[in-house]
This record gives C-alpha cells, sequence and structure tokens, in this order.
C-alpha cells in the first residue's frame, strides 16, 4: 500500500498517536546491505523485496528523521523462509539490537547487545504477517533497568518482502491506575508511637508515597509490620494478610492497569519459623517465597514490580553504610536482582538508592535525627517522606511511563 513518507498525527479519546512511516514499499534506495552477501533489494507490488542468499544476506533501513517518544515499531512481512528482524535502539546503556526469531518455545538466551524474542513459526509462512511489538517493554523486559531511548534502524536477515514499516510514538496513558503495594514495617502505613513518642511510619504511607500520587484513593498500602515474604501469606500467621490482599486486588476494578509493588527481606533475615534463606532454591528460599506473588499477579492481569529492601542505617564515620542485607550467608537484595531479571519485570532497586544517600550523612545518629528516632530500621514521618520520594524517583526513572504518570510532576 502506498503511503507518502510523512508524519501523521491521529487524535484519540485520551490518547494521541504520531506515526512515522519509513518504508512504504515505494523506494528501494531507501535500504542498504550490510552483509558481504549483498543480495538484491527491488520494489514489487508495493512492497520492499529482499532477494539474496537466505540469511547471508542482510539489508537495513535506517529509522530517520528520529520519531521522538517512539515506542512501539509495526511493518508487514511476507516470507516462506528462516529470516531475523533485528531493531536498533540506543539506551541509557548504550545501543541494544531487539531480535526478533521466527520460532516457537525455543529457549532463547541474551547475547551481548542482542536482546532475543520469538513471534512464531506462523510469520514465515508464506502469508503477510503483521509485524507489531512495543519497543520499551520488549527492552525492559530482557534488560531490567535500562531506558528507551531512540529507535534509530530497522535490519533484516533472510529472503522475503517488506512494507509499510512505521513508528509510532503513543500516549495512552492511564491515569487511573491501581498501585497495590505489600511489604513489612518499613513500607505500611503508620501503626502507632514508636516507645510511646513519636510517630513510627513506612514509605508507602499516604503522608510519605501518596503525597506523590495524583489520585490517593488509588493507592493501596497492604503492607504490614512484621512480615517476611514468607509470614505474610502464612494462615492464621498476621492475620493472613495475602489472602486478605488477594481479595481486595480481586475486586478492583478490572478496566483500570493494576500494579503490585513488592518489598520484603527486613523480616526474612530471621532465625524463627517465618525467615528464609537468600537463595534461589531449596527450603525457606527468599527466591520462591517471592516468586509466589509474581506468577500470581501476572496470573490475575497485574503488573508485578519487585523492590529491594530498604537499607538498615548502620554508618560510621569516614566508612560507607554497611550491606545490611548481606546475611545469613547470601545478599537478599541480590536475589531480589535476579527474580527480577529471571521473570523479566521491573526492579526498583531501593536497596542501592538508600545505600548511596545514607553514605552522604556522617553516621548511624546523624542518619537517625533525619530518617527516625533512636531506630535504625524504621521511619518517622520525615524519613517516610524522603524514602517515598526516592521511590517515586526511582518508579520515574524506569521505562513504565505509565506508573510514572501516577504521581505529581
Amino acid at each position: 500500500m502506498k503511503i507518502f513518507s510523512k508524519t501523521i498525527i491521529i487524535v484519540l479519546i485520551s490518547s494521541i498517536c504520531f506515526a512515522e512511516v519509513y518504508s512504504d514499499g515505494t523506494n528501494p534506495t531507501q535500504w542498504q546491505t550490510f552483509t558481504s552477501d549483498k543480495g538484491v533489494i527491488s520494489s514489487e507490488n508495493g512492497a520492499i523485496k529482499l532477494l539474496g542468499n537466505g540469511t547471508r544476506s542482510g539489508y537495513f533501513l535506517r529509522l530517520e528523521p528520529i520519531l521522538a517518544g517512539a515506542t512501539t515499531i509495526q511493518c508487514r512481512l511476507r516470507y516462506s523462509n528462516y529470516f531475523t528482524l533485528y531493531v536498533q535502539v540506543l539506551t541509557t546503556e548504550g545501543i541494544r539490537y531487539l531480535t526478533y526469531y521466527p520460532l516457537d518455545n525455543a529457549n532463547l538466551s541474551r547475547t551481548g547487545r542482542f536482546l532475543p524474542f520469538e513471534i512464531g513459526k506462523g510469520s514465515r509462512n508464506g502469508e503477510w504477517y503483521d509485524f507489531k511489538r512495543d519497543i520499551g517493554v520488549d527492552l525492559a523486559q530482557q534488560d531490567a533497568g535500562n531506558r528507551l531511548l531512540e529507535v534509530r534502524a530497522f535490519f533484516m536477515r533472510g529472503s522475503g518482502e517488506v512494507d509499510d514499516i512505521e513508528l509510532l510514538s503513543e500516549n495512552e496513558t492511564d491515569l487511573n491506575s491501581q498501585i497495590y503495594i505489600i511489604g513489612d514495617s518499613t513500607v505500611h502505613n503508620r501503626h502507632g508511637k514508636h516507645n510511646g513518642t513519636s510517630l513510627e511510619m513506612g514509605w508507602a504511607d499516604t503522608d510519605a508515597l501518596g503525597s506523590e500520587m495524583l489520585t490517593l484513593s488509588n493507592l493501596y498500602n497492604e503492607a504490614r509490620a512484621g512480615s517476611s515474604s514468607k509470614s505474610y501469606k502464612i494462615p492464621r500467621f498476621r492475620k493472613n494478610d495475602w489472602e486478605k490482599t488477594k481479595e481486595i486486588i480481586r475486586n478492583r476494578d478490572t478496566n483500570r492497569k493494576s500494579y503490585l509493588l513488592v518489598q520484603f527481606g527486613h523480616n526474612d533475615a530471621s532465625t524463627l519459623a517465618f525467615g528464609t534463606t537468600p537463595t534461589k532454591e531449596g527450603e525457606n528460599s527468599f527466591y520462591q517465597e517471592l516468586e509466589v506473588y509474581v506468577d500470581w499477579a501476572r496470573d490475575n492481569g497485574l503488573t508485578p514490580i519487585l523492590i529491594t529492601p530498604v537499607e538498615i542505617r548502620s554508618k560510621v564515620a569516614g566508612e560507607n553504610n554497611k550491606r545490611t542485607h548481606q546475611i545469613n550467608g547470601g545478599d537478599y537484595a541480590q536475589i531480589v536482582r535476579e527474580l527480577a531479571v529471571d521473570k523479566n519485570i521491573l526492579l526498583l532497586d531501593l536497596a542501592e538508592k538508600s545505600w548511596n544517600e545514607y553514605n552522604k550523612y556522617r553516621d548511624t545518629n546523624a542518619l537517625n535525627r533525619v530518617f527516625s528516632f533512636d531506630d535504625d530500621v524504621h521511619f518517622s514521618p520525615n524519613g517516610a517522606k524522603i524514602v517515598g520520594e526516592w521511590v517515586k524517583e526511582l518508579i520515574c526513572d524506569s521505562s513504565d511511563t505509565n506508573l510514572c504518570a501516577q504521581f505529581k510532576p
């Protein structure tokens, strides 16, 4: 189909879509080869025809001008044989190649800057196939913590036809998304006086993270003091919090986007029956206890997000704050990071953020004057608000622009 290359603005209800068409099948001179097996590039029946020595022949199209904020790429493909499609992007960590294969269940693994994805064998059945991917989401799944800056080029290996290559910059933000949070006392809402004098508050309190929300009623803080990743779901312990939280989530408005944020680790280091070990496998594995929340969230239509546990304040003058979650022969924060990578989900590294921020203070006493009282773990209202601001910062530095949009600028 012939579409002259131009920028199109489509106004939708609650969204604006900017599209740039880069190849409409009429101009083969836009394309170049990048392999020694040059192949032939031509235009036939309104599509670009790439004909060479199978995947030994490679072709590319520069996506210029760059469409600011582009997050989605789409095109039409017609291939009868094996091919590989690459999208070159610039990220905060440098160049990456999102690589798409016409395969099913191949258990592909990342190789350096090349991030693999399967699009199914049906994409090479000789019929026209509509290819459309959210580049930002794909990048986040394979390269947690990295952020998309620009989509730069389109590469193909293999002989076939390509048409209507477009980039889309879509603003379909759901400003009414629901955010559910589970965790321990460093997260929970205020629960009374500390030592009978000062109010104790977690970073997800209504006056902490909640004060940053555009709509406070969309924040559901279901964290409970004293909980570990294990005890939060044990029947008859801590009032069986996980079952109650699941019931609250099941009653949500399913037409709205929903998130489950998870931060455990402080009480997991306990030697009591509800403690866990900082391991990926074995009895009482912290990894496996957290995995329950991630899998349930996905199975029930929520986006799970893992948060490493905020550090305990333990600093001697002239030294860095201790890495307080490196205990019991492992590292609880690192286990959270590994699970986020394995599950291809967003990670908010609050452990690293808090460690860096705590190192700006002289010692534990100086930290506690700002963040707490005589307690190295919990937060005063002032401390909770500061940490809540860190969490918002981590969210808005991530690839999830929709989640960031739930907060005040």
